[in-house]
C-alpha cells in the first residue's frame, strides 16, 4: 500500500461502531511512520518526523506541527490563537489572549465571549445552555425540550422532541403560575386569621406543664 492511499484511509476501512484511535502507527515501505485521525475530512492524515514551523515576518511564530500530533497556531501580537492536541482537545484563543472556545472529547464542548463571559456549554448527550452577552439565558437544552430566550429573559421558542410547542408550553406555564398565586393568597388568608399563632402555642405549653406540676403536688400530698 502506498503512502498516499495510507493518508486516505477512510472510515468505511475501520472496525464499525468503534470510536478511530486519535494517533496509529503503520509499516509503510519497511518504515514505521505515525498518523493522526483528523475528525473534519474523516480519515488520517501521516504526521512529520521532525517538528514543522512558520513564523511571521516579525519573527513571531506562525504555526507549529509536532511528531505526536500537536497542533499550534498564533496570532501576529504573539498571543496563542489554537490548539490542536492528540487526545482530540481543542482550544481557541481571542487575540487578547481571553480563551475562544474549547472542545474537550466526551467531555463538553464551551465558548466564550471577549469579555470573559460564558457564550454556551454543551455535553455529549446534547444537553446544555448558551447565553446572551449580557448574561441572560439564551438557550437551554434538557430531555429532549429545547426552550430559547430573548435577552430580557421572556420565552420566545419552546419544543419538545423537535416538534414546536411554544403556544401549549406558554398557556401551560401560564396557568400553573396563576394557580401558584392562587394557593399563596389562601395560604397568607388562612394565616392572617390566626395572629400571634406561635404565641398562642407557647402559652399553652406553658399552662400544661404548670397543670402537671399543681397535679403531681397534689398526688404527693395526699399519699402522705
Amino acid at each position: 500500500m502506498t503512502d498516499i492511499a495510507k493518508d486516505n484511509l477512510q472510515s468505511s476501512d475501520r472496525p464499525q461502531n468503534t470510536e478511530p484511535k486519535t494517533i496509529i502507527t503503520e509499516i509503510v515501505d519497511g518504515k514505521t511512520i505515525n498518523m493522526k485521525y483528523n475528525r473534519y475530512i474523516d480519515k488520517y492524515e501521516q504526521l512529520p518526523d521532525e517538528p514543522i514551523r512558520s513564523f511571521y515576518a516579525n519573527g513571531k511564530p506562525n504555526f507549529e506541527k509536532l511528531p505526536d500530533g500537536t497542533v499550534r497556531t498564533w496570532h501576529k501580537n504573539g498571543q496563542l490563537k489554537s490548539e490542536d492536541l492528540p487526545d482530540g482537545t481543542e482550544r481557541w484563543w481571542y487575540e487578547n489572549g481571553q480563551i475562544r472556545s474549547e472542545y474537550l472529547p466526551e467531555i463538553a464542548s464551551r465558548a466564550w465571549y471577549p469579555s470573559g463571559a460564558l457564550a454556551y456549554e454543551y455535553f455529549p448527550d446534547g444537553t446544555g445552555c448558551s447565553w446572551h452577552s449580557n448574561g441572560q439565558l439564551k438557550c437551554e437544552k434538557y430531555n429532549g425540550t429545547v426552550t430559547e430566550y430573548n435577552s430580557y429573559g421572556k420565552i420566545i421558542r419552546h419544543s419538545t422532541n423537535g416538534k414546536d410547542d411554544t403556544k401549549s408550553y406558554l398557556k401551560a406555564k401560564e396557568r400553573r403560575e396563576a394557580l401558584r398565586q392562587i394557593i399563596s393568597k389562601k395560604i397568607d388568608n388562612r394565616e392572617s386569621k390566626r395572629p400571634n399563632t406561635e404565641t398562642k402555642k407557647y402559652k399553652r405549653i406553658i399552662k400544661n406543664k404548670i397543670m402537671t406540676k399543681l397535679l403531681a403536688s397534689i398526688k404527693a400530698t395526699i399519699t402522705k
